[in-house]
């Protein structure tokens, strides 16, 4: 992902990547050669910059992320936040408590078929979401935190509330004779009505 930020940066006609920071010089180097910008081994030695875009490893975030507001520069964090619950709102407290603006990278909301149904939708009252993805080696926190989150977002955005209930889970993925994984489909359901959540004794769509 970090890749790809960088790719993003500098290209665009209004930002310039100064540096890219990854303890590897054989994964960092070439990524800040190929885009014109720096090399640098720790954050510590990144020059003044305007701000930064996080996307390393999940287990890092909370740590780089705080180092990042420390000094007070504006960050954008690849999701999620942080891989523990506790870490995300430290973060969130801590953009809070200095005032250095923070944004989780939910890209999902400016893909051009969301924004359409944004536009076309009023009030919906009932949202599937089905993903068929294959096994991805750098998921090490599994695909509800990669893939499923950017489902739950939408569906809250959609719907303009948090869910009161979550009645499917996630099957657990299955393995192919080639030894490789594929997940199954992961379905988050949302729905809502005017009044207090049921299924008027009908089975619930959610459910198999």
């Amino acid at each position: 992902m970090g890749s790809l930020h960088a790719r993003v940066i500098a290209g665009h006609d209004r930002t310039r990547l100064v540096a890219v920071v990854d303890p590897d010089e054989r994964v960092g180097r070439p990524a800040a050669d190929r885009y014109g910008a720096r090399w640098v081994r720790d954050l510590d030695d990144v020059p003044d910059v305007d701000a930064v875009v996080v996307a390393a490893g999940n287990g890092a975030h909370r740590e780089i992320g705080g180092r990042v507001l420390d000094r007070g520069l504006p960050l954008l964090m690849e999701k999620p936040l942080a891989d523990s619950l506790a870490d995300a709102e430290d973060l969130v407290r801590q953009s809070g408590r200095l005032g250095v603006p923070m944004m989780c990278g939910l890209l999902e909301r400016y893909n051009p078929g969301v924004l359409t149904a944004m536009r076309l939708l009023e009030e919906p009252l009932h949202i599937v979401s089905q993903r068929h993805s294959p096994y991805v080696a750098r998921i090490r926190s599994g695909v509800a935190s990669d893939l499923l989150i950017h489902d739950a977002d939408l569906a809250i955005r959609l719907m303009g509330a948090e869910p009161v209930r979550v009645p499917e889970a996630a099957r657990p993925p299955a393995r192919t004779r080639s030894r490789s994984r594929r997940c199954r489909a992961r379905r988050w359901c949302a729905s809502r009505s005017r009044a207090p959540p049921r299924w008027s004794g009908r089975k619930d769509p959610c459910r198999r």
